[in-house]
C-alpha cells in the first residue's frame, strides 16, 4: 500500500507518524487507504456513496501513485511492535480511534467533560492533523527541471478532511477525519513537472493550470493514447488519473 502513495505523501506519512508518536508516546497511525481504482470510484458513485465519478470528477485516491491517503490514529498497547501500521493493526497491539464505541481504551477525555464521546474522537483527529500542519513539507529540487520549477523549497501542508480549508475558503459541510491529500497547487506542479520531463512545454512549473499546461497535457494525451485527459472545469484537479498514470509510467521514476 505504501508503494501506491506519491513519494511526497509517503515521506510525509512517515514523518507525521514519528512526530505524532514522539509527542504522544501511546499513539500511533494506521494507513488504511492509498490508491482506489477508477472502477471502484465509479461503483461508489453509481450506488450514491460518493459525489465523485472518478473520471470527470476524480478523487485524489484515484491517481496512481495516489495524491491522498486515509489514516486512523491509534491507541497503542504495551504489546505494540511498532507505531505505524499498514492496514488494520492486530487487536492485541493497538486500538483504533474511530468512534466512541469502537477501539477505545485509556484516557481519551480530551475535552475534559468527564465522558469519552464523539467529540473526543474528533479532538484526537484534530491533534493528529495539527501535528502534520506543524511539520508541513517542502518541495524538493528536481535538477532535471532547472529554473523552470518555481515552487521548489516552498512550504506546504496537506489538506485535511476535518476542515477542508484552503486559502481562506469555507470548509465543506462533511467531516472526513482520516483523509489527507496534497493541495491542488502541488498536484498541478507535479503534472507540469512530468509533462516537462516527457518533452512537452507546460510553461513555468508553478502549480497554476493555464493555457500552456492545458496544451501540453492535450499533446501528451494524444501521443500517449489517453482519451479522457481533462476533468470537469468544476474539478479542482483539471487532469485525469489516466493521464497521470501514463505520464508517471513514462517519466515518473526517471
Amino acid at each position: 500500500m505504501l508503494d501506491d502513495l506519491h513519494p511526497i505523501l509517503r515521506d510525509q506519512l512517515h514523518r507525521v507518524a514519528e512526530a505524532y508518536h514522539d509527542k504522544y508516546p501511546d499513539r500511533g497511525i494506521a494507513l488504511i487507504t492509498a490508491h482506489r481504482s477508477v472502477q471502484a470510484q465509479q461503483n461508489a458513485y453509481e450506488k450514491g456513496r460518493s459525489k465523485l465519478d472518478g473520471v470527470k470528477r476524480p478523487s485524489r485516491h484515484n491517481y496512481k501513485p495516489s495524491f491522498a491517503f486515509d489514516a486512523w490514529p491509534l491507541v497503542l498497547k504495551e504489546s505494540a511492535s511498532q507505531h505505524m501500521y499498514i492496514g488494520r493493526p492486530p487487536r492485541d497491539e493497538a486500538g483504533i480511534i474511530l468512534s466512541a464505541k469502537m477501539g477505545l481504551h485509556g484516557d481519551l477525555d480530551l475535552d475534559g467533560d468527564g465522558d469519552i464521546d464523539s467529540r473526543d474522537v474528533v479532538a484526537e483527529y484534530q491533534r493528529l492533523a495539527q501535528v502534520e500542519d506543524d511539520l508541513g513539507f517542502r518541495l524538493g529540487e528536481d535538477p532535471r527541471c532547472g529554473a523552470k520549477h518555481m515552487l521548489k523549497g516552498q512550504r506546504f501542508s496537506l489538506r485535511w478532511g476535518g476542515s477542508w480549508r484552503e486559502h481562506g475558503t469555507t470548509p465543506a459541510r462533511f467531516f472526513d477525519g482520516p483523509h489527507y491529500e496534497l493541495p491542488p497547487m502541488v498536484i498541478h506542479a507535479e503534472f507540469q513537472r512530468l509533462l516537462f520531463l516527457a518533452g512537452h512545454d507546460p510553461g513555468r512549473i508553478d502549480g497554476l493550470f493555464g493555457g500552456k499546461t492545458s496544451r501540453a497535457a492535450r499533446d501528451a494525451a494524444r501521443r500517449l493514447g489517453v482519451k479522457d485527459w481533462y476533468c470537469s472545469p468544476t474539478s479542482k484537479i483539471r487532469l485525469t488519473p489516466a493521464l497521470w498514470r501514463a505520464l508517471w509510467q513514462e517519466v515518473g521514476d526517471a
